[in-house]
């Protein structure tokens, strides 16, 4: 099910990573054109799906699919959205960009805390995205997408690979 924040066009999506709303994905939607913030693992597309077709929509209509850092209960599913998404574009943070376009480190580090077999209950299959489909916004910089601009900050902290988006029109901050 759907929900949305009052007063905007941004729709919050149950991940269902581990147990149901203990992880979101966001929809913004402008003109009919939807940028996705964190994808989830790949666990969480089906979820996705439905959101896009309950708003009326489909994946030719996803401009951009946004990360706010790698760690993959927020990333984990952003190539098998990527490869549905014949429109969109990646953005992630620069530090994390390459960790997309190969993910082997990223998968060895998480599968040396999980193990396999728990890896793979998780995440499944993480494989590379094409890095020409890879966008890395600069600190501060703000993008259009479809007239909603979008305001790239670096925020390392809770990772080095982290950044918030700032979304004027809504007032909201990802």
């Amino acid at each position: 099910m759907l929900q949305t924040l009052p007063n905007t066009d941004i729709y919050t999506v149950d991940a269902l990573y581990h147990q149901p709303q203990l992880a979101s994905i966001h929809l913004v939607r402008s003109n009919n054109r939807i940028a996705i913030v964190d994808t989830g693992t790949q666990y969480s597309v089906p979820q996705v799906f439905s959101a896009l077709t309950e708003l009326g929509l489909s994946y030719v209509d996803v401009d951009y699919i946004i990360l706010t850092h790698i760690h993959l209960d927020h990333a984990g599913g952003a190539r098998a959205l990527i490869q549905l998404c014949p429109n969109a574009q990646l953005i992630v943070h620069p530090k994390g960009a390459r960790h997309m376009a190969d993910p082997s480190k990223l998968v060895a580090g998480a599968n040396a805390v999980y193990g396999a077999q728990q890896f793979n209950h998780l995440y499944g299959e993480i494989t590379p995205i094409d890095a020409s489909r890879i966008y890395q916004p600069a600190d501060g910089e703000t993008v259009n997408f479809a007239d909603h601009p979008l305001t790239f900050i670096d925020t390392p902290g809770h990772a080095n690979h982290h950044h918030c988006i700032i979304d004027e029109q809504t007032n909201s901050i990802f």
